[in-house]
């Protein structure tokens, strides 16, 4: 028995097919990526808040405007202050951030990423 014809590897469309998944998904990841990382900054910005001590005297208005400080020396300009939120609790304040981001990824396909973060000063 001769098998002449027999497959020797995967063929042109499927090479580019597997190509375009793979692309589809670097695209979704390099859309992503920078949402993520504004994301770890205003975490971190909230982590050095929390361990701040002088926190724990100051007012909602003076704690947002030391929080829009703090984002515009991590470079964070695109987050809305309507976004934070106080609430007194029998620990003390709890500031809570809580965002949505929207990311278009390819005609009426878009992604949803949320954030919910709080600390308790």
């Amino acid at each position: 028995m001769n098998y002449r014809n027999k497959q020797q590897g995967m063929t042109f469309i499927s090479i580019l097919v597997i190509l375009g998944v793979v692309g589809f998904f670097i695209m979704i990841g390099l859309k992503v990526l920078p949402s993520y990382i504004n994301h770890y900054s205003i975490k971190k910005v909230l982590m050095q808040m929390e361990e701040d001590r002088s926190m724990r005297d100051k007012s909602p208005a003076e704690i947002r405007k030391l929080l829009k400080r703090r984002f515009r020396i991590n470079n964070i300009y695109d987050f809305d202050p309507k976004n934070i939120r106080f609430t007194k609790k029998q620990n003390g304040m709890e500031v809570r951030i809580a965002y949505e981001v929207r990311e278009h990824v390819l005609g009426n396909v878009d992604i949803v990423l949320t954030f919910d973060d709080h600390i308790v000063l």
